[in-house]
Parts: structure tokens; C-alpha cells; sequence
């Protein structure tokens, strides 16, 4: 029998903060916002926000318990969902006004498996099917009578729940050898080539602007795009409100906007369209695997600099500045043999990962 959330749940409700904002630091309480809830249903704990005790001990709304569902309400991430461990690592925290706290009745649910049916497709869906507003927009709380699902019993619930968590642990391990095989990469890269930044081994360098063609995006800021691979471009696989496809060839894109602190480099070969302050690198000079890793460690570089520190956006005038070694092309053709065959091995893992998990989801969407 079908049951809408609204009939399961016990607890609804948002959190707040004090007029006078919060502050980042270790002193206070922690007050949770949807930056700080992963993708993956878990938590990002850089950069905290505190209220203080005597705020939190006001709070009649909001307050954070082992268990609890948090979803995030509005904003781009609308939608997204986290579950409160028990290693949850805060005694005392506390939700914004950005996300939603729920809580299941426990005779009719399981706290995991609602969980973990909000943060399937299907559950995404019916969240999203909530969406009001523009810009910013979001969900309120009537987004629990459109989710709706098929409740099996407590023990078979609990049983779903369990193996769904086991396929999240896998794919956890899975993330950390890739993250492994990319550091692993890394030390290859600077065991043949050296500091690309301080040039240790002493090869010949070239300005960007010789070494590559630099042209920008078309699409402007405000375009309506589905889709893309990567947050500062679409692909042909992934739009699906675009007439044609502005580019077709081999490159780097790389984001040219800084708000978020890092600038972002991706190879890419295919039809894509991208956005406007985006910059797509073409070259027939080097190797693309190398110049993906030299332009990456310029850029964190750049980061770290006083010109990276006050820096929001990429511009001609900084890749003009901006210099990378040319080491031979046969050493550079070495390092992509190494660096595919990791990047293959990946693949592989992931597709496996990623059939498993689909296998496991479709538990959690079957008529009981």
C-alpha cells in the first residue's frame, strides 16, 4: 500500500539563527547549514558556523538528534539529504534555517530506510517535484504529502536498510582507492618531471599563451541547461535544452570563477557547450595528461599567492603571466601510458561500484 511521508513522520521542522549572524571558529554550538551536508548523505565539517549556548538552549526548533533526516530546503542543492550517525561527532548542534529536521514514527518506519528511499532517484524526484520559486527557490513543508512510497514491514525494512548501507561502505572504500590512485599519479608526475612551479629539473618553458589556443564560453551565466558532467560546462550526453553544440574537439576546460575557492581543470573530448567564463585550452604542442597536471599545480599557485588570495576570476592578462615547462614529448607520452592505465583501473572499479548500487536502490523502490 502506498503511504505519503507526511502519514510516517513524527518531526518536521527548521532551525535559526540569531539576528546577529553566526561565526566560524571552535567556540559555541554548531549550526549546521546545507553547505555542510555531502553528497554521499554524510557531512562536510570545514568551515563551521557557531551560535552560542545561550542561543541554542532558546531554540524550541531545530535542534539536532542521532537519527534525525536532515534535507536541504532551498538553494541549489535543494533536496539533498544526510542521516545523523552515531559517530556523529557533536554532543550539541543545531540546524539553520536552510534545512528541514525529520523524524519517522518508529512503528511505522525505519529511520535509515526513509532515509535512504529520499536519497534515491525516485525520493529525489518526488522531493524535487516541490520546487518553487527562481533564483532561489525551494521546498516547504507540503513537499511530505508528495513523497510517497511502498513501507514493507519493520524487519524487511531494517533488512533493505542494512544492505543498502553495506553498498555505501563499498563505495566509500572504492572513492578512497580512487583518491589513492590520483595521489599515486601525482607522485609519478613529480618523480619524472619534477616541481612544475620551481621547475627542479631545469626544462625549457613557454608562456600559456603559446603553448595554447585560449578561447571562452558562449553560454551566458543566466543559460537554462540540464545536465553536465562537470558544474561550468555541459556535454552532449547530459543537455537537453540546447539546440547545438558550440564546440566539438579535444581540451582542458577550465572554470574561470573563483568563488569557490579553487580553480578547476577537467580534460574533455567531445561536443560540448560551455558557459561564458569558461575557458577551453586547445593545443597540439604537448600532451594533454601532462598539461592537465603542470596547469593544475600553476594553479594552486595562483591560489596560494597574494594575486590568488584577492582573485575571484581567471583573465588573459593572468595566462599571459602565466609560464609552464616543456619536458620531452616521449616523457610526457610515458607519464599518459601510466597515468591511463590507473585511470582505466577506475573506470573499471567504478562501474562495478555503480552497478551494485543500482542493484541495491532497486530493494528500496519495489512494490512490498
Amino acid at each position: 500500500m502506498t503511504t505519503k511521508l507526511s502519514e510516517i513522520i513524527s518531526v518536521l521542522e527548521s532551525g535559526s539563527r540569531p539576528k546577529g549572524g553566526v561565526k566560524e571558529g571552535s567556540e559555541g554550538i554548531p549550526s549546521l547549514g546545507g553547505e555542510h551536508l555531502s553528497k554521499e548523505g554524510g557531512f562536510n565539517f570545514s568551515k563551521l558556523k557557531m551560535i552560542t549556548h545561550e542561543f541554542y538552549s532558546k531554540m524550541k526548533r531545530g535542534k539536532i538528534e542521532i537519527g534525525d533526516i536532515l534535507i536541504v530546503k532551498d538553494g541549489a542543492t535543494t533536496g539533498k539529504v544526510a542521516i545523523v550517525r552515531e559517530d556523529f561527532p557533536f554532543k550539541e548542534a543545531a540546524i539553520n534555517e536552510h534545512l528541514f529536521r525529520i523524524r519517522v514514527d518508529s512503528d511505522k518506519a525505519i529511520q535509515e530506510y526513509i532515509f535512504r528511499y529520499l536519497q534515491s532517484p525516485l525520493g529525489q524526484l518526488q522531493i524535487l517535484s516541490s520546487f518553487r520559486g527562481a533564483a532561489i527557490g525551494g521546498i516547504n513543508t507540503s513537499f511530505v504529502d508528495r513523497v510517497s512510497l511502498d513501507l514493507p514491514p519493520l524487519d524487511e525494512q531494517k533488512r533493505i536498510a542494512a544492505i543498502l548501507d553495506k553498498t555505501y561502505q563499498i563505495k566509500q572504500a572504492s572513492d578512497k582507492t580512487e583518491d589513492m590512485r590520483e595521489k599515486f599519479a601525482n607522485a609519478i608526475f613529480l618523480d619524472i618531471f619534477g616541481d612544475p612551479v620551481l621547475n627542479t629539473k631545469n626544462w625549457n618553458t613557454l608562456p600559456m599563451t603559446e603553448i595554447f589556443e585560449i578561447i571562452t564560453g558562449k553560454l551566458d551565466s543566466n543559460a537554462a541547461v540540464e545536465g553536465g558532467e562537470y558544474p561550468f560546462f555541459t556535454c552532449a550526453k547530459e543537455a537537453s535544452q540546447i539546440d547545438h553544440f558550440a564546440f566539438d574537439c579535444e581540451c582542458l576546460l577550465l572554470a574561470g570563477n573563483n568563488a569557490s575557492g579553487d580553480f578547476d581543470v577537467k580534460y574533455y573530448n567531445g561536443k560540448f557547450n560551455a558557459y561564458q567564463r569558461t575557458y577551453i585550452l586547445t593545443t597540439d604542442k604537448i600532451e594533454y595528461d601532462y598539461a592537465r597536471f603542470a596547469l593544475d599545480y600553476q594553479l594552486k599557485k595562483l591560489k596560494q599567492s597574494s594575486l590568488g588570495t584577492n582573485t575571484r576570476y581567471l583573465t588573459m592578462g593572468i595566462f599571459k603571466r602565466m609560464h609552464i615547462q616543456i619536458p620531452s614529448r616521449d616523457l610526457q607520452k610515458q607519464f599518459s601510458l601510466y597515468y591511463n592505465a590507473l585511470r582505466n583501473s577506475a573506470e573499471r572499479d567504478r562501474i562495478k561500484v555503480d552497478e551494485l548500487q543500482k542493484s541495491t536502490e532497486s530493494l528500496i523502490l519495489m512494490k512490498h
